[in-house]
């Protein structure tokens, strides 16, 4: 009756009522439901005339593997929850995968008991269509057809009735698992909220870090312009100081002496090769530093780009 599930039944059952005989298949059984069958038909008694007494025997087969499957479902949903609140935080992807797995595994076989209900929901009209026909019959033309009627018409109530309780039953392990899926969809939405949360409260404090170094770059920023303003008003005094202060000059020259040095061109030659030494040697420094930080960079992002990669 429920296709795609483990240990699936079909029956099929022919009645002869000029032999008054009933001719039935089950096609799929194990061992273990064929005993199960042999016991039920024993236990029936004088209603195994009931031609659709093997209807019902199917109905208790498929109720007690359906049941079963939901308890086994419900009973593991049970025991990963557990765990699930324990380790809220911990929703890697095997166990997102593990949790969506349970979900799927309830949809399909709430799809399959709703399938095996409309099945039972036409085996309580064809159990009713049935008694009317045997209600229909004369005496004359069908012996005993009178108290055959009576006799199917109160094994086909008791049928009735056993199959109401059964759909009722079904309704309770449709909810069951459809609160698996409720509490599993919740369970999941909270621990994603509480990660969220977690990842808003370290942007923040992130944000509040870089908050502080911004205002102490600036204040060392403000210092800098400062000693540079006051290196661009000393400087210039400093320099003409420190040049006129060298022997390159003669403020007393007597006639026939140059105030200016003849060497003062090594001054200049000096001061201009170690300038350009300076200036090469920094440019250099700068650079190799710039390309360090930007291999740094991207072996970060490449890190990044692995860690964050979905498998």
């Amino acid at each position: 009756m429920s296709q795609h599930l483990p240990q699936d039944l079909a029956l099929s059952l022919t009645y002869a009522p000029d032999t008054d005989s009933t001719f039935a298949v089950v096609y799929g059984c194990n061992e273990h439901q064929t005993r199960a069958i042999g016991q039920r038909v024993q236990s029936v008694g004088v209603q195994t005339s009931y031609p659709l007494s093997m209807l019902g025997i199917f109905a208790e087969l498929e109720r007690e593997r359906l049941v079963a499957m939901v308890d086994k479902l419900v009973d593991g949903f049970a025991l990963q929850s557990g765990r699930l609140e324990s380790r809220m935080t911990d929703m890697s992807n095997a166990k997102a995968l593990e949790y969506l797995g349970l979900c799927l595994e309830s949809r399909k076989l709430v799809d399959n008991i709703r399938a095996v209900k409309r099945q039972n929901v036409k085996l309580l009209a064809e159990i009713d269509e049935f008694g009317s026909y045997f209600a229909s019959l004369h005496d004359e033309a069908h012996p005993d057809a009178r108290k055959k009627a009576r006799q199917f018409k109160k094994a086909g109530n008791q049928m009735k009735k056993r199959l109401q309780d059964i759909l009722n039953e079904y309704d309770d392990k449709i909810d069951e698992c459809n609160m698996i899926v409720g509490n599993t969809t919740l369970a999941m939405q909270t621990a994603w909220n509480q990660i969220a949360r977690h990842d808003s409260d370290l942007n923040t404090k992130i944000a509040r870090a870089n908050t502080t170094i911004a205002l102490e770059t600036k204040r060392e920023g403000i210092q800098m312009r400062s000693i540079a303003l006051l290196g661009m008003v000393y400087l210039p005094f400093s320099t003409i100081a420190a040049v006129f202060s060298m022997d390159m000059f003669n403020w007393d020259a007597k006639d026939g002496e140059t105030v200016v040095s003849k060497y003062i061109w090594v001054f200049a030659t000096f001061a201009i090769g170690f300038t350009a030494i300076t200036l090469f040697a920094w440019h250099h420094i700068t650079c190799r530093h710039e390309r360090k930080a930007d291999e740094n960079a991207s072996e970060i992002q490449n890190k990044w780009f692995e860690l964050n990669k979905l498998p």
